[in-house]
């Protein structure tokens, strides 16, 4: 259940990269808008993530490759950790 439950949250946010399905009006600090901003004008880098979220969250619901799908979001967790990290603090 928390396999399929993570599988959807990842289609959801991989999607959101493309299509902008959740809304993004929240009030950011000056310096998060700024980072933000210069990862968003290198459309590679966000597109991949996005991929990789789509990619990791069907593997995860279908039941396949899960330990693979789980390692490779360690990766994108670890970026968006470091990304707060070094804004926020």
């Amino acid at each position: 259940m928390v396999r399929i439950g993570l599988g959807v949250t990842l289609i959801l946010f991989g999607l959101d990269m493309f299509f902008e399905l959740l809304p993004h009006n929240q009030v950011m600090i000056k310096e998060f808008v700024f980072a933000c901003h210069g990862l968003l004008t290198n459309e590679f880098i966000m597109s991949m993530v996005g991929v990789v979220e789509l990619i990791s969250g069907i593997c995860s619901i279908i039941g396949r490759w899960i330990i693979v799908a789980l390692s490779v979001m360690v990766s994108i967790a670890f970026g968006i950790l470091g990304f707060n990290f070094k804004v926020d603090i």
